[in-house]
């Protein structure tokens, strides 16, 4: 399945999901279905500005987004404020993407090819509908408003029939006219806000013209053009032709849980566009169904302070590291620290003790 299939199917689920709460349960997944298509149907373009705060600790981090959409294809975002990224412009008339780094003032071109190809139309609503409905709990908590517009409330709690992993429940605000999602929040397994991500100065159907969805690239800017996704996605090696094609000197653990074996691993040195970031390498183990990640994410120069995000320092071999509980579980941990030019991320559910011990291994 290719990424934008991925993406738009993980979209309009978030939708059904919503839009199921709007309508009631007492309706069959077929009958959501079509009445969603029918509030989809009469959506030509839309547009918003996203504010996205995301609680770290005592830490409070936000950044807002410009976005619009034509239907069916047709994207254009602009990040306005950001810890990263700040100013960089994304444009899609449906058969190009452009991708420009004012920072860097260069810009990626991106041939869609085949992905425009994707019907959304064949897609089962109904499948999906019937899914979300037996896997989560809605209820309708309130009518509120958001930004001026009137909107359900709905709260969205994964039972114990849920097979996406997650274990944080969410609320969120849908659109009456539209069923367009307005607000989100997201919490953890302690009841702690997590994520609040509002869509202000929302406007539907305004005859948003072709033109905003074309890019003219600025004079001067490098310009780096791919035929196909496919060719931004790093190809899976083993460790030792992941450690051949590194620039750098990428670090193994040599201490592994019990029942977990190396999957595959992934060099990516697309990094035109990820500014200080020279290369990634990523490193997968699995056991059964679970994923135990390793991510080695190489900087220019020194990589950056980790920001304080209300986890427990640990020692790993004299570096100072975080250790972060994470709200998919008691079992589940992220554990980060910095080594010279290099930031090292496990996570993976296995649990804090087993993560200090890979990192320790990792010499």
């Amino acid at each position: 399945m290719n990424t934008q299939k991925l993406t738009l199917i993980l979209l309009i689920t978030s939708l059904l999901l919503f839009s199921a709460g709007c309508i009631g349960e007492e309706l069959t997944a077929a009958q959501i279905a079509e009445e969603y298509k029918q509030k989809q149907a009469n959506i030509e373009d839309y547009s918003a500005t996203m504010y996205m705060t995301t609680y770290l600790g005592e830490q409070e981090i936000t950044s807002i987004t410009s976005m619009s959409q034509k239907m069916p294809d047709k994207t254009k975002t602009t990040i306005i404020q950001a810890e990263q990224g700040e100013g960089m412009v994304m444009v899609s008339n449906g058969k190009t993407m452009w991708t420009y780094n004012p920072d860097q003032n260069s810009v990626m071109v991106m041939n869609l090819g085949s992905m425009g190809d994707f019907d959304a139309s064949q897609m089962d609503y109904t499948g999906m509908m019937q899914d979300l409905l037996d896997e989560n709990d809605l209820t309708l908590d309130a009518i509120d408003t958001v930004d001026g517009r009137d909107s359900y409330v709905i709260s969205i709690k994964p039972n114990d029939n849920s097979t996406s992993g997650l274990v944080v429940d969410m609320k969120t605000w849908i659109d009456k006219e539209t069923w367009m999602p307005l607000k989100f929040e997201m919490y953890d397994d302690e009841g702690n806000l997590m994520i609040v991500t509002e869509y202000r100065d929302f406007e539907v159907n305004t005859g948003i013209p072709d033109s905003e969805f074309e890019f003219e690239i600025p004079e001067g800017a490098e310009v780096v053009t791919f035929d196909s996704l496919e060719d931004l996605i790093p190809e899976e090696v083993t460790l030792e032709e992941a450690q051949e094609l590194s620039e750098y000197d990428v670090l193994v653990p040599s201490y592994i849980p019990e029942g977990y074996e190396f999957e595959d691993a992934t060099v990516n040195n697309n990094t035109q566009f990820s500014g200080e970031i020279q290369e990634i390498v990523s490193i997968t183990y699995s056991k059964d169904f679970e994923s135990l990640h390793i991510r080695e994410i190489f900087y220019e120069e020194e990589s950056p302070t980790i920001m304080e995000n209300g986890g427990k320092i640990v020692d790993i071999n004299g570096y100072e590291g975080q250790l972060v509980s994470s709200p998919l579980g008691d079992d589940y941990a992220s554990l980060s620290w910095n080594k010279g030019n290099t930031k090292m991320i496990i996570n993976g559910p296995v649990g804090s003790d087993e993560l200090i011990k890979i990192a320790e291994s990792m010499e």
